[in-house]
């Protein structure tokens, strides 16, 4: 769908990247379809939903697409490298010692579209990544194998083992703060065999021993290491009576790829970003946050992409000038105590951790589709195995899994084609449990998404119209077919967010990647974008990442992308952002992790 690298007068695309035009009036007629549907039964209120489930349960399966044949893969651990300590740098072990930590793990059979999972076994303390040399044989057609570690890292493309060649590769991987010392191996299209063995270890020189803590410097806090996606909450110690504000000067190091920095006042201050602390960089800034009331008297400073030590010096509090207090009036009577107030959502990139069902909420299991038709409906707490459909305004999603069913056409697990207002989807997740080219994530508009978590669908969001914001989600690991029935036999073109027409559209703070086609694409098939936001999220993968199509509508207007990091898995190099020059965007502060590279926009 990458509709500006095509010199064709419709807007389609060329190779390298699937074109967008095959079969896209049946995809419209689906959507008509949909939107006219009516079959699905209706649920009048809340009470009704509460008694429909069978059981409780909090299930979370991965569909698997059936294995034809056998890939033979060996895979070999070749090295972990070392994180520097902070009082020594990282030292290598010797040969002899590398070998004599070999050891080889689990054997595993991953099923075509699937994945394993296998214990790396006991990793060091210090070790930051681990590079895999992995040689495959046997595979019966092309299918790309990717590894990843833990359950929040990033997938890195090993090769494409084509049909009965033997292909190798070797990977770095790195090892993110929080992860569960697990490698995750995948495979598109044909099963493989894994056969890894951990053959080398890079450790850290010991730590000198800890010495008490020298009392900080006037107007300097706590020093603190944040690690990569998550945060750290430190007290400003003594506040002045009527303080309004507090300045102070932040300074970064030790940052292993280019991440970048927040930070923010209190439970519920709003996030303001420092800088981009580049890979072995050393930046500064000084900042001025406002002291709201209610604040905690504490900083909360995050990092999105890699753990960095930040120093915060220079402390200082703005004050609004003091006046006569007045003659004390006589006192009220006490009033109740307010009930606490709900315990702030997690913070940090988003991930498995932070985004759909809150850990240990309790799911009552739907059989069957869900038509909601009563306005104001919340629906709490459900496994829905089936479709749901929006027939009324104000109804709100939450703590809910929806999971579908078998499909025999498109069809989204949450269909708001009709627009109806006021829809809410929080705290939810979206995986189909069978895996069909069939499957889609969320359709229509006039709705927000909050701490969604969107996976194994073509394409994530598929917007028909405006006022929507997407926030704090994770929409990740699409499904892509190499052969799609709804393109005529040629590749999906799946998307992580399409937006077809609209105006007032936000994506802000979430964590996109995965999709084949485009992160996210405008392609105003149907009608004008316009007033469209991109603010303050990591995004990755795709053709080019943001792909702006102006087709017969024209340029699209009031476009912002800004505060962004962008990883560099594309398929057209060093390809964010790709738009027509008269497109006009007011882009500022994205940059390219690992190395911190400026983006730029490609000309379509």
């Amino acid at each position: 769908m990458l509709d500006n690298l095509s010199a064709a007068p419709s807007g389609c695309s060329i190779p390298p990247v699937p074109n967008e035009c095959t079969n896209r009036n049946f995809i419209f007629s689906m959507i008509s379809t949909l939107q006219r549907s009516s079959s699905t039964p209706t649920v009048p209120s809340t009470d009704k939903l509460s008694s429909s489930g069978s059981d409780r349960s909090a299930v979370r399966r991965r569909p698997l697409i059936a294995a034809s044949a056998a890939l033979a893969v060996v895979v070999g651990l070749s090295g972990f490298a070392a994180a520097p300590a902070q009082a020594a740098p990282a030292t290598p072990v010797s040969a002899a010692a590398a070998a004599a930590v070999s050891t080889a793990l689990e054997s595993v059979v991953v099923p075509s579209g699937g994945q394993k999972t296998i214990s790396l076994g006991a990793l060091p303390a210090t070790a930051t990544s681990v590079t895999l040399s992995i040689q495959g044989a046997g595979a019966w057609q092309d299918t790309v194998v990717k590894a990843s570690i833990g359950p929040d890292g990033a997938q890195k493309t090993v090769f494409t083992a084509t049909k009965d060649g033997k292909p190798s590769g070797t990977v770095t991987l790195p090892l993110q703060s929080g992860h569960n010392g697990k490698l995750t191996l995948t495979s598109s299209q044909a099963s493989v065999r894994l056969n890894t063995t951990v053959t080398d270890v890079a450790v850290a020189a010991p730590a000198a021993p800890a010495k008490p803590a020298a009392p900080a410097a006037a107007g300097a806090l706590e020093t603190v290491v944040v690690p990569s996606g998550g945060q750290k909450t430190i007290p400003l110690g003594t506040i002045p009576a009527g303080a309004t504000s507090v300045t102070f000067t932040l300074t970064g190091s030790g940052a292993w790829q280019s991440t970048l920095v927040k930070a923010s006042i209190g439970p519920n201050g709003a996030q303001k970003t420092v800088f981009t602390a580049t890979k072995d960089g050393k930046p500064s800034a000084t900042v001025t946050l406002p002291l709201q009331s209610g604040h905690n008297g504490s900083l909360t400073l995050t990092s999105s992409q890699a753990s960095v030590q930040l120093k915060t010096t220079g402390v200082s509090f703005g004050t609004t000038s003091a006046t006569p207090a007045p003659a004390p009036a006589p006192a009220p009577a006490p009033a109740p105590a307010p009930a606490p107030a709900p315990a702030p959502a997690p913070t940090g990139t988003p991930g498995s951790g932070n985004t759909g069902v809150p850990a240990g909420t309790k799911l009552t299991v739907h059989n069957g589709d869900l038509n909601i038709t009563a306005a104001g409906t919340v629906i709490d707490g459900l496994d829905v195995r089936g479709l749901v459909k929006i027939s009324a305004p104000n109804v709100t999603i939450k703590n809910s899994v929806i999971r579908g069913k078998k499909l025999t056409g498109v069809a989204p697990l949450i269909n708001n084609l009709g627009g109806n207002a006021g829809l809410k989807i929080i705290d939810t997740e979206l995986f189909p449990s069978t895996a069909s080219p069939y499957a889609m994530g969320i359709y229509g508009y006039n709705f927000t998404a909050t701490r969604v978590n969107i996976h194994g669908v073509i394409d994530s969001i598929h917007l028909t119209g405006g006022n929507v914001s997407i926030d704090k989600s994770w929409l990740h690991d699409n499904l892509h077919y190499a052969k799609d029935p709804n393109h005529g036999g040629s590749p999906s073109h799946d998307d992580s967010i399409q937006i077809q027409k609209g105006s007032n559209i936000s994506v802000t703070n979430s964590n996109i990647s995965g999709a084949f086609n485009s992160g996210i694409q405008i392609t105003q098939d149907t009608g004008k974008v316009s007033n469209f936001t991109f603010t303050g999220n990591y995004a990755n993968g795709g053709g080019c990442t943001v792909n702006i199509a102006e087709k017969s509508y024209g340029p699209v207007q009031g476009v912002k992308i800004a505060d962004n990091t962008f990883g560099r898995d594309t398929k057209v190099s060093n390809c964010a952002v790709i738009a027509k020059s008269t497109t006009k965007i007011d882009l500022a502060r994205n940059f390219y992790t690992p190395d911190g590279a400026a983006v730029v926009v490609h000309k379509g």
